[in-house]
């Protein structure tokens, strides 16, 4: 665990950022176990993580760092070890300091999706015939990842880089296939489960184009967004009567793990939290 006697700086980078409910998250826990510290916004252009980590952690200004869009492959490179997670996803959300000055990567993604998943869904593994996955970035490929752990029969990603989901084909492995995203309307026929990992659909961004015609209304629809609470697809989804799975779990999972990761602790009231980020999410709308 972290010295708590002296004041401590976490973090998350990504642009935007400004969006992120992770500061709720973690300065709640920290304040709830009596962590000393605070967890802060630190938006980080694309290209510039180096130097971003070069500055801040070299005099030890930032002690963790959660990673999201679009530096969660492109932190690779920056990092002296890579958690067992980090190997298997091929990406990371998650960035320890050690005392030593090492930079250790882990992916909590893969965690924070399965969990919701079995939660939300009981008889989760009829689900698991054909999965099709829209988006290649990293968080899609914590998505394969969970999905093979989780034993899925047939993946299919559907990308709008063909060469970044060929690249998450070939890390991850197993019964994938990739499509373009100009098919990305004609893969829903037999699907059991469909999983969006683009940020299309987020507040501020562009929607999904996506229609939900061919898929069958017994299967799932797993959007990884939160913000907002209820995204476009998830309404459409609920309108025809697929069973839905919001962002909400994911986000808060992802960040349990986090947390265990830097402090050796798991985290209480995920429910309360999940409620209170609810309330939050309905004032910004």
């Amino acid at each position: 665990m972290l010295n708590n006697k002296e004041k401590k700086v976490f973090g998350i980078i990504g642009q935007p950022v400004r969006q992120s409910l992770s500061p709720v998250i973690h300065n709640f826990w920290m304040r709830t176990h009596k962590i000393s510290g605070t967890y802060k916004k630190f938006m980080v252009k694309k290209g510039k993580i180096g130097e971003f980590l070069s500055s801040k952690t070299k005099e030890n200004c930032v002690l963790a760092l959660n990673i999201t869009v679009p530096h969660k492959i492109d932190i690779l490179k920056y990092l002296h070890h890579l958690d067992i997670s980090a190997k298997i996803v091929g990406s990371v959300n998650t960035v320890k300091l050690e005392k030593n000055g090492s930079l250790i990567g882990f992916n909590t993604d893969l965690y924070g999706f399965i969990q919701p998943l079995k939660l939300q869904i009981p008889s989760w593994k009829k689900y698991m015939e054909k999965v099709v996955v829209y988006g290649s970035g990293g968080s899609a490929r914590a998505v394969c990842a969970g999905l093979k752990t989780l034993g899925a029969k047939k993946i299919i990603i559907c990308g709008r880089t063909m060469k970044k989901s060929q690249a998450l084909k070939n890390h991850i492995k197993g019964k994938i296939k990739v499509s373009k995203w100009s098919e990305r309307n004609n893969l829903l026929n037999d699907a059991t489960l469909l999983v969006n990992t683009t940020p299309m659909g987020m507040l501020g961004s562009k929607p999904l184009d996506l229609s939900l015609e061919e898929l069958p209304t017994q299967s799932v629809v797993y959007d990884i967004i939160y913000n907002p609470i209820k995204t476009n697809l998830i309404l459409e989804a609920e309108k025809r009567g697929n069973k839905t799975i919001g962002g909400i779990g994911m986000l808060v999972y992802q960040a349990k793990s986090s947390f265990h990761k830097w402090f050796n602790i798991w985290p209480r009231s995920t429910i309360y939290l999940q409620n209170k980020l609810e309330r939050v999410l309905k004032k910004q709308c």
